[in-house]
């Protein structure tokens, strides 16, 4: 049969001893700091998702704002456009006003020259016929000599029309 020796019988009871021991004293302190940690883990986890989630909503309050000034850059970008374009309309305006007076000034001078020369031209041609009547009234008034005046008259005519 079986023989059980004295000695293993007492290492047996100082291991229960000793896991008595161990358990009380370490395990329960080790187990005890272990629950501490983990519920610092715990608290931790819990602080970073608070965190995680005002910073979520920190980013979204953000971003709306960045939608907004992004709203109110385009609205103003479109008022600055509107103003530019309505200041380009009033300078071509100004500038067809501009042009119009200038065109009818040089209209005008335009008509004042003909004016003064078509008076120069007649003051010539009263002149001309002066002339001509003068040398026919100083002439005899045969017929040969007539035509050649009028010949005479119509070549000085022609000539001072050319050299104008």
């Amino acid at each position: 049969m079986l023989s059980v020796n004295m000695s293993i019988v007492y290492t047996i009871i100082n291991l229960l001893i000793l896991y008595a021991f161990f358990r009380k004293f370490l395990f329960g302190r080790v187990e005890k700091i272990l629950k501490e940690r983990k519920e610092q883990i715990e608290g931790a986890n819990k602080q970073l998702d608070a965190e995680i989630s005002k910073a979520k909503s920190e980013k979204e309050k953000y971003e709306t704002e960045v939608r907004s000034l992004e709203e109110e850059k385009d609205k103003t970008l479109a008022e600055w456009r509107g103003r530019g374009f309505e200041e380009y309309n009033r300078i071509i305006a100004n500038a067809k006003v501009e042009a119009g007076r200038i065109i009818a000034d040089a209209r005008r001078d335009a008509d004042n020259e003909t004016l003064i020369t078509r008076e120069k031209n007649q003051e010539a041609l009263k002149e001309l016929v002066i002339d001509a009547a003068s040398r026919i009234s100083a002439q005899t008034a045969d017929q040969v000599s007539d035509s050649a005046l009028y010949d005479e008259f119509i070549r000085e005519l022609t000539a001072s029309k050319e050299d104008a």
